[in-house]
């Protein structure tokens, strides 16, 4: 049937606005655009991959998954979707300045940032599984892991390196 282009807006919308931060927004769109049968996980990790390897926010690389998974069109809708959350921050940072210190207001951002960290591991699992998990994806995704763990090595870099790594050992 293809991508309904407001569905695919109302996802990513949807995912923007529960992540705080570019990568955290990859849990729920995942089920999402999977569950649709919109995208692959090689798909996932290639806007991934887009997304640390272009400057700018790391948020960009779901613009990348928007032209993967719907074309042109689909990138338009990523970027209108991904870019409207942002902008109600400055309302809702003036309401959590005002009622931020209520005991309630403190756990439910925290129980929303404990959520996304237990999830992330699981949508990794499964990206890598679609990706044909097996010894050599297990080096280079846990040395990428410990080299960004180590914050000496930009991103980018990470990324170069287990682009070579991929060439060498799947040659």
């Amino acid at each position: 049937m293809g991508v309904q282009f407001v569905l695919l807006f109302l996802f990513i919308f949807k995912a923007q606005v529960i992540s705080n931060n570019g990568i955290a927004s990859l849990p729920s769109l995942h089920a999402d655009l999977i569950g649709q049968g919109w995208a692959t996980d090689p798909q996932f990790a290639g806007a991934l991959v887009v997304g640390q390897m272009t400057p700018g926010p790391n948020g960009l690389w779901i613009v990348s998954l928007g032209y993967i998974v719907a074309g042109p069109l689909g990138a338009v809708v990523a970027l209108c979707a991904s870019t409207i959350p942002p902008m109600l921050v400055l309302p809702i940072d003036a309401l959590y300045r005002r009622f931020g210190s209520l005991p309630g207001v403190e756990g439910f951002v925290r129980g929303i940032g404990l959520a996304v960290i237990g999830v992330s591991p699981l949508v990794l699992a499964q990206v890598l599984q679609g990706s044909g998990f097996d010894a050599g994806t297990a080096v280079i995704a846990s040395v990428a892991f410990v080299l960004v763990l180590t914050r000496r090595v930009p991103n980018i870099v990470v990324v170069l390196l287990g682009a070579l790594a991929g060439v060498l050992i799947y040659r």
